[in-house]
């Protein structure tokens, strides 16, 4: 329900219901409405590569020697590795 002069409640139009977000911060919407980027932890990493999935072991040693982290993978130790990992697992890795 939307307040008109805080008495009247009624469902507020489109154009209504648009102007009251744009009039107040992002932060302080309903989670319904917020952008996903102010929820979303994965969307405030900045991402350097693209890995496919069809080049995976490749994409990974490139990745990795960037990082001066060479290492010699097999795509088993890859896929059973990476299975068990989290989100805080992946952001704690140096």
């Amino acid at each position: 329900m939307f307040h008109i002069n805080g008495t009247l409640r009624v469902v507020p139009t489109f154009h209504e219901f648009v102007s009251y977000l744009v009039s107040r911060p992002p932060q302080e919407y309903d989670p319904h409405w917020r952008p996903v980027s102010l929820q979303c932890g994965l969307c405030h990493i900045n991402y350097t590569a693209v890995v496919l999935t069809e080049t995976y072991n490749e994409d990974l040693h490139y990745i990795m020697s960037g990082a001066s982290q060479v290492h010699n993978f097999t795509a088993t130790q890859l896929t059973t590795e990476r299975s068990f990992l989290s989100f805080d697992g992946i952001r704690s890795t140096p």
